[in-house]
């Protein structure tokens, strides 16, 4: 069975935990920052643009011409002679000068009416394409800080890798899920069984639950960090919190392997507080 003491499985199991912890904020926070690249490249203001509206040709001028020719053929044969065929033009005439008139007068309305709401809509497009393209200007901004947090990713990552040699977490269980409830699981009761405890991590791994105590735990415990990280910002104290962890070991009954197990702990430590004393970028988010 693989036991521990508390005084130094504890710290490191904090040390994991936080380190997975600041992996996760930063993995969310580029996530974040591709999204609003790719929606500000894609437009943030979505319109299309309108089609030219179809303008009406039949707009009445030919009933117009037509009632002027018909009405002046009247015209000529009541010259010749006042009969029936003479009342009959001139009428016909009239009747398609005012058809004619009002089917000009109704088109060109239409016309206008489709004109206006077609301008309407294409200034609306073009103020569209004027915001998208001022939205566009804060890509570089982005990319830089996606940059930022990539660098960060891998600072972090390389500070956890370093922790994880210690090998006191077996590889199927370094995750961020394990991570917080190893710590949660030790931090919390008096085990000192790392290996019983895994046993419950399978058996109780439920997904909701570890991301209640996430939401409720990621700020307090990466604020203590960075708060301890302060704390410890020169080498002196860094020096002074290691020589009493040796200390504490020396006092123990440990073969050589255990001790070198405490001693990557006590390391491992030393990594992660050298870490968040250089998160620069993490501490903004």
């Amino acid at each position: 069975m693989a036991k521990y003491n508390r005084e130094f499985l504890v710290p490191y199991l904090r040390d994991v935990c936080a380190l997975q912890l600041a992996l996760n904020k930063l993995r969310g926070r580029l996530a974040e920052l591709e999204y609003q690249k790719r929606r500000l490249e894609q437009g943030v203001y979505s319109c299309n643009k309108p089609n030219e509206p179809y303008y009406d040709s039949e707009n009445g001028i030919f009933l117009l011409v037509l009632g002027i020719f018909t009405s002046l053929l009247s015209i000529l044969i009541f010259r010749v002679d006042l009969d029936l065929f003479g009342w009959f033009f001139l009428f016909g005439g009239l009747i398609e000068i005012i058809s004619g008139v009002v089917k000009y007068s109704n088109v060109s309305q239409e016309n206008f009416q489709k004109e206006k709401a077609y301008k309407d809509q294409l200034a609306v497009y073009q103020q569209t394409q004027t915001k998208n393209s001022q939205a566009k200007q804060s890509i570089p901004a982005i990319e830089n800080e996606m940059r930022q947090c990539r660098l960060e990713i891998k600072r972090a990552n390389d500070a956890l890798t370093k922790v994880y040699c210690a090998n006191v977490v077996p590889s199927h269980y370094r995750k961020m899920y394990a991570a917080v409830f190893l710590y949660d699981w030790f931090s919390t009761g008096q085990s000192d069984d790392l290996d019983m405890a895994l046993n419950m991590f399978v058996l109780e791994e439920i997904k909701e639950k570890l991301d209640r105590i996430i939401a409720n735990q990621e700020t307090i415990i990466l604020n203590q960090y960075l708060q301890l990280a302060e704390q410890r910002s020169s080498m002196e104290l860094q020096k002074e919190h290691t020589a009493m962890l040796e200390n504490k070991l020396n006092q123990i009954n440990a073969s050589n392997e255990e001790r070198n197990t405490y001693l990557a702990m006590i390391d491992s430590n030393i990594s992660t507080i050298a870490y968040f004393s250089a998160a620069n970028y993490i501490t903004r988010l």
